[in-house]
């Protein structure tokens, strides 16, 4: 989870050793296979959106990022709808180019909410894994 003035991320880390990574649309595909990592995302942050919602009392945007670890190709088509797929090499990049959307007072009033477990565990929800 990375929150910040560019607002809230979940980062869904994928470790691909020498593996050629492709996106088309809600399509990851490695080395010919393909992956539900879109998907994937998408749910982490829809659900980290419910949660951080339900904690902080304000409406909490979440983008999914699916991120691509050690591959030897990475190659976007189309990135998906609703999730971005950034390598591992431009994240940093790609978080601080964002347009800022949270204030100084929204990003540590999100932050203090998600440092809290009960955050998390809310009716029928698992803890997200440190």
């Amino acid at each position: 989870l990375v929150i910040g003035p560019g607002g809230v991320f979940t980062l869904n880390a994928k470790h691909h050793p020498r593996g050629r990574v492709w996106v088309g649309g809600n399509v990851v595909m490695v080395n010919g296979t393909r992956h539900p990592d879109v998907r994937n995302s998408r749910f982490e942050a829809q659900r980290a959106s419910k949660l951080l919602s339900a904690a902080t009392g304000i409406g909490v945007t979440v983008q999914g990022l699916v991120v691509p670890v050690g591959a030897s190709s990475f190659t976007v088509k189309q990135q998906p709808e609703a999730v971005h797929v950034v390598n591992r090499s431009r994240l940093v990049q790609y978080l601080a180019s964002r347009e800022p959307v949270l204030n100084a007072a929204a990003v540590a009033h999100i932050l203090g909410c998600a440092r809290l477990g009960s955050t998390w565990r809310a009716a029928g929800s698992r803890a997200p894994s440190r």
